[in-house]
This record gives structure tokens, C-alpha cells and sequence, in this order.
């Protein structure tokens, strides 16, 4: 069986007991916060690269 970290053990029993949801609703947001938290940080340097290029580009046309 897998361990969970601590963090998502404390969201996992906050979910259940404090915003009353099953546990399988409270699974399923455990789930998708940890996935949200490693696709956030790629997106937000994928929007910086982008933003760099741009950049680089109009330099090179003025």
C-alpha cells in the first residue's frame, strides 16, 4: 500500500471531516490539488519562456 506525505494526509482528513465529503470525493481532491501543484509551476515557466521569446523577437524586427 502506499504512504501519502503528511501534507496530503492533512488535506485528506480535512476534506472528510471538515467540508463533509465522502471519502472518495475527498480522495479525488487530494488528487487533483497534488496534480494542480505540478502542473502550475511548469505552466508559469512555459509562460515565461514564451514571454522571453517574444520579447527577443520584436527586438530583432525594430
Amino acid at each position: 500500500m502506499a504512504r501519502l506525505s503528511k501534507e496530503k494526509l492533512d488535506l485528506l482528513k480535512k476534506s472528510f471531516t471538515e467540508d463533509a465529503m465522502t471519502p472518495g470525493q475527498a480522495a479525488e481532491k487530494v488528487i487533483k490539488r497534488s496534480l494542480e501543484s505540478k502542473l502550475v509551476p511548469n505552466l508559469e515557466e512555459s509562460i515565461k519562456r514564451i514571454a522571453k521569446k517574444r520579447k527577443a523577437g520584436v527586438r530583432k524586427r525594430d
